[in-house]
């Protein structure tokens, strides 16, 4: 909504130039155009944080319920004599695994995210 309310300022603002403008070197107008770049620019790079924050914390989430899986469940498992390190081994295997594999999702989604942002912001 940023966004798209900078571009109405944007083009609000480009609408006060003459035509001339646009035909010669009119430093004003490419003042004007620098600074709503810039500002756009920042406007971009900002979300782009965003998204990748909210990745980074939903990998965080995944990472903690790893952990608490693995101390509940792992930690019974180790009272069993004889079997139970090796039976915890095995639920910490799996659970990486696991977490390796939702961790690719929120990537991929990660990625699906930056680049439909990047993709609009070129329309």
């Amino acid at each position: 909504m940023m966004h798209a309310s900078q571009s109405m300022v944007i083009s609000e603002g480009l609408s006060h130039f003459p035509a001339e403008s646009f035909r010669e070197d009119d430093q004003k107008l490419r003042a004007w155009v620098q600074q709503s770049a810039n500002v756009l620019g920042h406007l971009d790079g900002v979300r782009g944080d965003v998204i990748s924050d909210l990745g980074q914390a939903d990998k965080d989430a995944n990472a903690y319920r790893k952990m608490l899986n693995y101390h509940v469940v792992g930690g019974l498992l180790t009272l069993i004599p004889f079997a139970g390190d090796g039976l915890q081994r095995a639920v910490d295997w799996g659970l990486s695994d696991g977490l390796n594999e939702d961790n690719a999702k929120i990537d991929a989604e990660t990625r699906k995210n930056r680049i439909n942002h990047y993709e609009d912001g070129e329309k």
